[in-house]
């Protein structure tokens, strides 16, 4: 009989060897077949539980989304003030002299009034380093003032 499946071709097996390495073999791939089962159905359930979660934490992630990545959902534009005016010719000759990041922080504290360290980074997606450069920047520029932790345009 010939030996294609097994046999390294050193030496010929006997019928009774082939066939109970045959044997050997197919249990072993039955072994890997029943792991291979076995990591799937696991991965399944590692899949449904996510999903389960997803869905609990869903209503939670959304509220986290519209007070830290939207902010103009959260706050609502200030009124009655002149800056609140984001085409007045003062701010826009602002945004000219100071461009980049101040010019944001300039139309960004326009609709929001005043806003916090969190909530600039948040609407600028910025770091709290740049927050606070871009503060500093604005304040020696004398447009810019910080009271209780947030911080808004001057009225010029």
């Amino acid at each position: 009989m010939s030996q294609p499946l097994l046999g390294d071709g050193s030496s010929p097996m006997s019928d009774n060897e082939y066939i109970s390495a045959l044997q050997s073999k197919v249990r072993e791939l039955e072994r890997r077949l029943v792991d291979q089962e076995t990591l799937l159905r696991e991965r399944d359930t590692a899949v449904a539980a996510v999903r389960a979660l997803e869905h609990q934490l869903s209503p939670l992630y959304q509220s986290l989304q519209r007070l830290f990545g939207d902010i103009s959902e959260v706050l609502p534009p200030s009124s009655g003030s002149a800056q609140t005016m984001p085409g007045s010719a003062k701010w826009d000759s602002w945004k000219k002299s100071l461009p980049g990041r101040p010019a944001e922080f300039i139309d960004l504290l326009l609709v929001h009034g005043e806003m916090t360290t969190a909530q600039l980074m948040a609407a600028a997606k910025c770091a709290k380093q740049t927050v606070y450069d871009t503060a500093f920047k604005m304040s020696k520029a004398g447009i810019l003032t910080n009271a209780g932790g947030k911080y808004r345009l001057k009225n010029l």
